[in-house]
């Protein structure tokens, strides 16, 4: 199945946002409620990662809880504050992404290996850093929710093509990478945050290639 585009669904909504407060203000009969409409989108966009990904991960299942809490809470469906649920609900969708993460679903990425057994590096609440030294690297994911993830791959080994896929929440994640292969950004996901790709290595066809999935959401990821 192709990829869902997430910048054009984020263009249509932003559209539809426009067109909608525009009516409004021109008294057509249509009121707005803004709130159950944020937390939708939020929502909306978390289960397209997660569709798009073919796997349940840590950021996205975030996204779909938290935006389906305050729609419900907004309708007064559940009443109560999600900041007491917060820990429960961390370790709920961190001990899910663990377990079920890379095999939950096939994972078939074009040109890559398909390694369901890469690392999964988490920063939840708190700082990873690691300087890592494997012969055989076949890929790995960083997860930075309200913490950061920082990875030193510079003496890592690759035999084939390998992906690493980042998702930084409220967060930062930072990857320093061997000059020595190629780096190709594929699918980069921006919602008030950004990925600053600061990577010096020059593209060369007779070289491996490491290629980045970067998902950033009130967060940030710095490629170095």
């Amino acid at each position: 199945m192709k990829k869902i585009n997430l910048n054009v669904i984020i263009g249509m909504f932003l559209l539809l946002v426009g067109v909608l407060v525009a009516l409004e203000t021109l008294n057509v009969g249509i009121t707005i409620d803004y709130s159950i409409m944020g937390w939708s989108f939020i929502s909306f966009i978390g289960l397209l990662m997660i569709v798009n990904d073919k796997k349940l991960t840590t950021v996205p299942s975030i996204l779909v809880f938290v935006g389906i809490w305050k729609v419900l809470n907004e309708l007064g469906i559940l009443t109560g504050s999600i900041v007491s649920l917060i820990w429960p609900i961390i370790l709920i969708i961190v001990g899910a992404n663990l377990i079920f993460g890379r095999k939950f679903f096939n994972r078939s990425p074009l040109n890559v290996q398909n390694n369901t057994d890469a690392p999964i590096y988490n920063g939840i609440f708190s700082g990873v850093e690691e300087r890592l030294s494997i012969k055989d690297f076949k890929g790995l994911t960083a997860n930075a929710v309200f913490g950061g993830v920082e990875l030193d791959l510079r003496d890592v080994e690759i035999a084939e093509n390998v992906q690493i896929d980042i998702s930084a929440l409220f967060g930062g994640v930072t990857i320093i990478l061997p000059e020595k292969y190629n780096v190709i950004i594929g699918e980069s996901l921006a919602l008030f945050g950004g990925t600053e790709n600061k990577f010096k290595g020059k593209f060369d066809e007779s070289k491996k290639t490491i290629y980045i999935n970067s998902r950033a959401i009130f967060g940030g990821t710095e490629l170095k």
